[in-house]
């Protein structure tokens, strides 16, 4: 299987149960190791790869967060990258899908 995904953009897999969704995305985001064939993302392979890990998010179905956690959060929590630009990618990732990411992210209390 070959696909691109397009940069900056929110991506969903749709299949009945049992078609891979899930081993798809564990394998795309190094949480699990391919029996056949390779995994590449960006033109690497994602297991144990911080280059490649730390510019996506896979969020999965059973995951639980507080129920007061928003947006404003995840991005107040990206102040503590190196660099802002994953920052400030996330926000107008957010803001063209329609989520608001809190007017000031100053004002929210600290992520971990």
């Amino acid at each position: 299987m070959t696909f691109k995904i397009e940069v900056d953009s929110i991506t969903g897999r749709l299949g009945s149960n049992g078609a891979g969704k899930t081993t798809l995305m564990s394998l795309i985001t190094g949480q699990a190791f391919p029996t056949s064939g390779a995994v590449r993302v960006f033109g690497q392979p994602p297991l144990e790869n911080d280059r490649v890990l730390s510019q996506m998010c896979f969020v999965r179905e059973s995951l639980r967060y507080p129920s007061n956690l928003r947006i404003g959060n995840v991005l107040a929590a990206g102040r503590h990258q190196q660099s802002s630009e994953p920052q400030l990618r996330l926000r107008a990732c957010a803001v063209r899908h329609g989520l608001s990411p809190a007017t000031d992210t100053d004002d929210l209390y600290p992520v971990v």
